[in-house]
């Protein structure tokens, strides 16, 4: 009886053991999974799907995962424009682990973007003097580079290109160069870069030295918008020359005229931002829209877009029609529509990427734009998302 009892018992710590080993090991798959689905979204593009995913880890605490977590998410951060709360990720997940020189870098990398070059070096300094990589000299000579200490930004390029040759790092020498007057050299640089990258993907890279150039903000001079591949801009329909600059997160959008009128409210969406600019006879309309994931998920994006459309004529007491599905570079589904309201004619286009649509629209009191003239307007900023 008691040997009975006693194999009775021992049976049951094991069968106990192996529930709670299973449990635990479940455990460790869910948070891999998570894990993993962060990186492929991140990779994907789907930033806010990666930020979601991380948040699970961060906010679980999972001690195996946090470094990463907070990596990739604040990687995600500067990718949709949120420079500060990067900031804030890479400096929490520095009081965990002083020493990392990747997430030095990262900061680094984010106050290149938020504008806050000092701090910048600062930070690529102490990942130098932790390891000395190719990317944490391009961060450095970046920061130098926007602060226009140029001997310096090419004395770290000419590091970067030691240790890993990337056409990247070569194009952005050629910058430099090129503001300091070294057409020759900046035309070298530029000639390897693309001999190195035939297709110049690095011309679409989301850095913040080839992002000023392109705003045409680098230096004091007025520079061209790229090498070899960049279309000049035109000015929309012939009217005014005056541009006014529009930048938020990472969009840096062009219009003609100055705003006459901007709003930003919450209503259904996390962000709503509108803005009407006046040059001749056209009013021009931006409008920025973050959307809750929660709304958004009941829907399949072009229902979602024809339900945002709808819901905006509505609004402006408009009649919508001529809508089309069509293609906008970069984003999931857009479209093309008409709206007539009260005497006034409009063109608009729709685009959605990430939980985040964009409206771009143009319109006066006597008649639609025709199809080049809005195309005239749209391509003068398309693209620069």
């Amino acid at each position: 009886m008691k040997k009975s009892i006693f194999l009775y018992l021992t049976l049951l710590l094991a069968t106990g053991f192996l529930l709670l080993s299973g449990k635990g090991y479940a455990q460790i798959t869910s948070d891999q999974e998570i894990y993993n689905q962060g990186i492929d979204d991140f990779n994907k593009k789907r930033y806010f799907q990666a930020i979601d995913n991380f948040n699970v880890l961060i906010d679980g605490n999972k001690t195996g995962y946090l470094l990463y977590a907070y990596m990739y998410r604040a990687y995600a951060k500067n990718e949709l424009g949120q420079f500060q709360n990067a900031i804030t990720d890479f400096t929490t997940a520095l009081t965990k682990y002083p020493n990392n020189a990747d997430l030095l870098n990262g900061r680094a990398w984010s106050h290149c973007f938020a504008g806050n070059y000092n701090a910048a070096i600062s930070d690529a300094n102490k990942a130098i003097s932790i390891s000395k990589q190719a990317g944490y000299y391009d961060t450095r000579g970046t920061a130098y580079a926007l602060l226009r200490s140029n001997s310096s930004a090419i004395a770290d390029f000419n590091e970067s290109i030691k240790l890993g040759a990337k056409p990247l790092y070569y194009y952005k020498r050629g910058l430099v160069k090129k503001y300091n007057l070294d057409y020759t050299g900046a035309g070298n640089d530029f000639a390897t870069a693309k001999a190195l990258d035939k297709t110049e993907s690095y011309l679409r890279a989301s850095d913040p030295l080839i992002l000023a150039y392109n705003r045409q903000s680098y230096g004091t001079t007025s520079l061209s918008s790229g090498q070899g591949t960049a279309s000049p801009t035109v000015t929309p329909m012939a009217l005014s020359s005056s541009k006014y600059k529009v930048s938020f997160g990472k969009w840096n959008i062009s219009f003609p005229g100055k705003p006459v009128e901007q709003t930003s409210s919450n209503s259904t969406f996390s962000t709503n931002y509108t803005a009407h600019y006046q040059s001749g006879e056209w009013t021009y309309m931006l409008q920025y829209i973050e959307i809750d994931r929660d709304y958004f998920k009941k829907y399949l994006l072009n229902d979602f877009l024809k339900d945002i459309r709808q819901q905006y004529a509505k609004n402006i007491n408009g009649t919508i029609s001529s809508e089309s599905a069509t293609t906008m570079k970069g984003f999931d589904e857009a479209c093309n529509y008409n709206i007539n309201t009260g005497g006034q004619y409009g063109s608009f286009k729709d685009g959605i990427v990430d939980y985040v649509i964009v409206r771009f629209g143009v319109f006066n009191t006597k008649r639609y734009p025709s199809g080049s003239e809005f195309y005239e307007f749209y391509n003068t900023f398309s693209g620069i998302y």
